[in-house]
């Protein structure tokens, strides 16, 4: 499956580091930590995880959720697109192996938890995500994924963040900025990625 379907044509990379590492206010954020917990909605492609290992987090937990999870051809993808992904799109390929419900893999940077199912499930799930620094809200635009959009699903964001956590996402739809704003996050409105006018940063 082509890979370019999940990102930005103009450069997913530089997409990814604008709006979820940049929108998180990363690296910075982590300054004088020894652990940081960064959260997603829709893995994808794992670009967005690639990104930020290769900034060097300390020991970093990555939880994130997909629905249908990509072959693990999609990291040889991505690294000839970006050959300095190279490093941790190894690592990731040698332990991923997404089955349904829960996976737990270690590798360099510390763990990645994936949920294989339906995101909105997740609320109600014994054990769920561990309160979390940072979100990158990464799944597409509201009209074309609305259940990750779900008013309930973005309450048990806001529940599941830390106080003063961030959340960072391309979406600057009215729905977007009205759940998170429900959730308890103060919504900041800022300048978008290529072509798209505007992005949403939040904290809780």
């Amino acid at each position: 499956m082509p890979v370019d379907i999940f990102f930005s044509g103009d450069d997913g990379l530089g997409e990814a580091r604008h709006v979820f590492l940049e929108g998180n206010a990363l690296p910075g954020a982590w300054n004088r930590r020894s652990e940081f917990t960064v959260s997603e909605l829709g893995f994808g492609t794992g670009l967005n995880l690639l990104a930020l290992a290769v900034l060097g987090p300390p020991r970093l937990l990555y939880q994130s959720v997909e629905w249908k999870p990509l072959p693990v051809t999609v990291f040889s993808d991505l690294v000839s697109r970006w050959p300095e992904l190279a490093e941790p799109a190894r690592a990731l390929a040698e332990v991923y192996h997404p089955q349904p419900g829960w996976n737990r893999w270690v590798w360099p940077w510390g763990e990645v938890v994936l949920y294989v199912g339906d995101a909105r499930l997740l609320p109600g799930l014994e054990p769920t995500f561990q309160p979390s620094d940072a979100w990158f809200l990464d799944g597409f635009a509201p009209d074309r994924n609305p259940e990750l959009w779900d008013g309930a699903l973005l309450n048990w964001v806001g529940s599941a963040t830390k106080p003063g956590g961030t959340a960072a996402t391309y979406s600057a739809a009215g729905v977007v900025k009205r759940g998170l704003r429900s959730a308890g996050f103060t919504v900041t409105r800022t300048a978008g990625w290529g072509n798209k006018r505007h992005m949403v940063r939040a904290r809780r």
